[in-house]
């Protein structure tokens, strides 16, 4: 989930690329940003990530719209200001 966090995005998206657990998927929920942040996050689009950016009514709104779109096991929630501790989180998860 982010809004306007152009500054911070990049951080946390390179954390979760970095994970070396091979299955994982990575939904960008986006509040409609208007500064850089949804054109550093389409950097990143593959087929396991997808970048949504539309107005939203906040951070659960968001939330929400990113469980119903979300099609694995196990989810995470990784803020645009924030960063997995290592690569290998998500595969001793």
């Amino acid at each position: 989930m982010c809004f306007n966090s152009a500054e911070t995005i990049d951080y946390a998206l390179s954390s979760f690329m970095e994970q070396d657990y091979p299955d994982k998927e990575l939904l960008i929920i986006d509040g409609d940003s208007q500064d850089e942040t949804v054109s550093i996050a389409r950097r990143y689009e593959a087929d396991n990530v997808r970048v949504i950016s539309e107005p939203d009514e906040g951070m659960y709104d968001a939330l929400n719209k990113g469980l119903k779109l979300f099609t694995g096991d196990a989810v995470g929630i990784l803020n645009s200001d924030d960063r997995y501790s290592d690569s290998r989180v998500l595969s001793k998860l």
